[in-house]
């Protein structure tokens, strides 16, 4: 951002939703976000535990299965969608003791009903702590309390009206197409950037 000169700026949702449509050089792309809820458990304190706001298609394009239950799908990841988690197998163990019928329960988080509609593995730990810390403007987040995992991962249910075009809050992921190169991926999303801020 040559205005602030911040490096690894994070992306609107109007940019991403304009880099998925623009690009070639991309089979796919997908973005995320670090927040906080509070998980509030049917006996004992309530627990404030970092979470993941993703697109549905994050884990796919991680090529990561959940361990039990199914991944977000297009049509719960639009504004106004239902209040659904994926949970990570930590705090499966932690909060449910690894109950086999976790599918279809639900936790409180921010006071809301929410329902687990999967357990993500602990393979899903892809750097994300790590990549948010290097963003210009996620490291608070990813900083405190050292934490090094996100617990709960929801879906994006992005609303253009409200993330308008100068807001950025989402890191975005993009895998290559077969035989495209960090070169010419990088060639391709300078130029559309620059349509873009045109």
């Amino acid at each position: 951002d040559r205005n602030t000169g911040t490096n690894r700026e994070p992306s609107s949702f109007p940019d991403f939703v304009d880099m998925k449509e623009r690009s070639r050089q991309f089979s796919g792309f997908a973005a995320f976000a670090g927040i906080e809820r509070t998980l509030t458990p049917p006996e004992g304190e309530p627990i404030r535990l970092p979470v993941l706001v993703a697109s549905h298609d994050l884990l796919p394009l991680l090529g990561i299965t959940p361990s039990h239950g199914r991944v977000f799908t297009m049509e719960e990841d639009k504004p106004g969608g239902p209040s659904l988690a994926l949970i990570t197998a930590r705090l499966w163990a932690r909060q449910f003791q690894r109950a086999a019928d976790i599918v279809g329960k639900t936790i409180r988080l921010n006071d809301v009903e929410t329902t687990i509609i999967g357990v993500v593995p602990a393979s899903a730990d892809f750097g994300t702590m790590q990549i948010l810390r290097n963003a210009a403007y996620a490291r608070g987040f990813a900083d405190r309390d050292l934490r090094s995992r996100v617990d709960v991962w929801i879906p994006a249910q992005a609303d253009p009206r409200v993330l308008v075009r100068d807001t950025h809050p989402l890191l975005v992921l993009g895998r290559l197409t077969p035989g495209a190169t960090i070169a010419t991926a990088q060639q391709e999303l300078t130029k559309i950037m620059a349509d873009l801020e045109a």
